[in-house]
């Protein structure tokens, strides 16, 4: 089945940062980018285009470029590889 090994429990940016960058270390088989799905809490599941995703070594990314107020907020990845479905809950925060 699907586990999600550690997460960032929160992301911490500043006014002005190139990038925000959420992560879920993965373990399971069959586990890969295929089966993740990075979601915001509160939206209608659709992410922006300053939003991407990257999966290196088991761990999913989820990028966030020139992240502002709006981006604030909770997340979740969601792992799903038809044999066990795991949620992580990631917190984005900017800060002065």
């Amino acid at each position: 089945p699907a586990e999600i090994k550690s997460t960032s429990e929160s992301g911490l940016v500043y006014p002005g940062d190139r990038e925000a960058k959420l992560f879920c270390e993965l373990d399971g088989s069959p586990i890969g980018d295929e089966y993740v799905t990075w979601y915001k809490v509160g939206t209608n599941g659709e992410l922006s285009s300053r939003y991407s995703t990257s999966f290196v070594n088991k761990t999913t990314y989820l990028h966030i470029t020139s992240p502002s107020e709006e981006d604030v907020g909770e997340y979740r990845c969601n792992v799903n590889n038809g044999i066990g479905n795991v949620t992580s809950k990631p917190i984005l925060f900017i800060t002065n």
